[in-house]
């Protein structure tokens, strides 16, 4: 059984890559950042929150109160911005700031897997060794997956080599990954595939 001392969670904050965000915004974005934390923090050992610089005052405020801080249940730190505006250039920022084997990617401002879906993921990647990329309606989703962090940071320096900025950058060069579904009345995924990427 993987254990949370080698689970990590990425939690890509939404507006990350649009400097335009008002402050209502970042208010609105705080709150479900919050909420996506204290969802995977059970499950992880530490939790790296991916976000522009002058978003982190207002988040860490938000994350000051929540359930996290008060049961210590991960650490929660915030990656250094490498790049203003890139979002692929901060989530390897983020991937190197955890030594965990695997680590969940978590968008705070999209659709994102609960907690037991987040576990079957985490499972499913441990024992095949390889990224875990839930796959709805055909197409991948790179916010929502748990990667083979080694083999992700592989992906990101590929994809940043080719100017790939978008999310589904990371996924189109694993090395390694298997597909899962989600069942339509079920809150967890279940695994359907293994092999390449289907973008490839």
């Amino acid at each position: 059984m993987i254990g949370r001392e080698d689970c990590a969670a990425v939690v890509v904050a939404s507006g990350r890559t649009h400097r335009s965000a008002s402050a209502d915004g970042d208010a609105t974005d705080a709150a479900r950042l919050r909420h996506v934390v204290e969802r995977v923090a059970p499950l992880v050992g530490e939790v790296v929150v991916c976000c522009r610089r002058d978003q982190r005052t207002r988040y860490a405020r938000a994350l000051e109160g929540s359930d996290v801080w008060a049961s210590a249940d991960a650490t929660v730190g915030f990656a250094r911005e490498r790049t203003p505006g890139d979002l692929m250039a901060g989530l390897a920022g983020a991937l190197h700031e955890t030594d965990a084997p695997y680590v969940a990617v978590l968008s705070a401002g999209g659709r994102s897997p609960g907690r037991h879906a987040v576990a079957s993921l985490f499972a499913s990647a441990r024992e095949a060794g390889e990224s875990t990329v839930p796959v709805m309606k055909g197409r991948p989703l790179p916010l929502s997956a748990v990667y083979h962090r080694e083999d992700a940071l592989r992906a990101c320096g590929a994809a940043i080599a080719e100017s790939v900025s978008h999310a589904n950058g990371v996924v189109e060069h694993l090395d390694g990954v298997q597909h899962a579904t989600e069942p339509a009345d079920e809150p967890t995924w279940s695994r359907a595939a293994s092999g390449p990427a289907a973008t490839r």
